[in-house]
């Protein structure tokens, strides 16, 4: 498939946060994350797209952003495998492993850090990389898919895209290792921390 890029424009609403925009050949989608009842708080994140499958990332804890640490991802309701890793405090050594049935990807924090900041979903072949869009009026984030990116590669990196990915950064880090040395110990949902 030929590389192509995209724009991502802001969905503001009191129960939904989140961006639309077109995907290249694969036409519209949406990616929201939404109020639940149960929480009253974004903690899940919702992709639909005329050609995608639907994802949903829920939020490992309550309140805030949706995050990464014990998270649980879905395409089109089959259980997708998180891995949240980590060798170190640099954002180079962290990532986040991700297995959909024979596929292995891999999600990196690549940008400076912060919120709004850029990320890469990677697997052998194919690459797709959303950056913050500084200086382009009403549009939030731009995106690039080069080589052979299909549905499940977008709707996998769009959905983790609303989620608070602190946990793949150096500040994120060292903010949870001073967490868990004042005793407020964070676990990422398997009982070991990161």
């Amino acid at each position: 498939m030929e590389p192509f890029t995209f724009d991502l424009t802001p969905i503001h609403s009191a129960t939904v946060h989140g961006y639309r925009g077109l995907m290249g050949p694969f036409g519209a989608v949406t990616v929201c994350a939404e109020v639940t009842k149960q929480s009253g708080c974004r903690n899940q994140v919702v992709v639909d797209g005329d050609r995608l499958p639907r994802a949903v990332f829920t939020s490992g804890r309550e309140g805030g952003r949706p995050a990464l640490p014990g998270g649980r991802l879905t395409l089109d309701g089959t259980e997708v495998a998180l891995d949240l890793r980590g060798e170190g405090f640099l954002k180079a050594s962290r990532w986040l492993d991700v297995r959909c049935g024979e596929r292995s990807y891999v999600y990196r924090s690549t940008g400076p850090s912060g919120p709004g900041r850029d990320v890469t979903l990677r697997r052998p072949g194919a690459v797709v990389t959303i950056r913050r869009a500084v200086g382009h009026l009403g549009i939030e984030r731009t995106g690039t898919a080069e080589g052979s990116v299909d549905a499940t590669d977008l709707a996998v990196a769009l959905v983790l895209e609303p989620a608070d990915t602190s946990a793949l950064t150096r500040a994120g880090t060292l903010l949870d290792a001073s967490i868990g040395i004042l005793g407020f110990r964070d676990t990422r949902g398997d009982g070991r921390t990161v």
